[in-house]
């Protein structure tokens, strides 16, 4: 079996103790290589940044076709990195936009909103540490 580096056991127990990140979970995507699951991490955290933004206005505005694409590429990111409870949160808030429903979606909306910055926080804080 690869023996991990110090460096490599730090970040492991960084991310463990992620909420809502499953990094087992997201390490196995990555068949179990470590540094190519720490170079996805910044991608997600990139790639997602403005998501929120994106999904508030387009939900606003009645493009719920747009906000659809949206959430659907969130929602596979999220599933990538192991990101448990977006992923979950995401899945929620597609289904909504499918079905046409902007009520619905400004709802599912709602804890999406406050989960995914919280994640994005701390991996930034924690799995990007050194």
């Amino acid at each position: 079996a690869d023996v991990l580096p110090p460096a490599g056991d730090a970040m492991q127990a960084r991310l463990a103790a992620i909420p809502g990140l499953n990094f087992a979970d997201g390490l196995q995507r990555v068949r179990g290589r470590l540094p190519t699951y720490g170079r996805v991490l910044p991608l997600f955290i990139d790639g997602r940044r403005d998501d929120l933004q994106q999904l508030t206005a387009l939900i606003a505005q009645g493009d719920l076709q747009g906000a659809e694409r949206v959430v659907h590429a969130l929602k596979g990111a999220a599933g990538n990195v192991g990101a448990v409870r977006v992923h979950e949160l995401a899945a929620a808030l597609d289904d909504a936009l499918k079905h046409t429903d902007g009520t619905a979606a400004e709802r599912a909306l709602v804890p999406l909103a406050e989960e995914l910055p919280l994640l994005l926080t701390a991996l930034e804080q924690h799995a990007l540490a050194p």
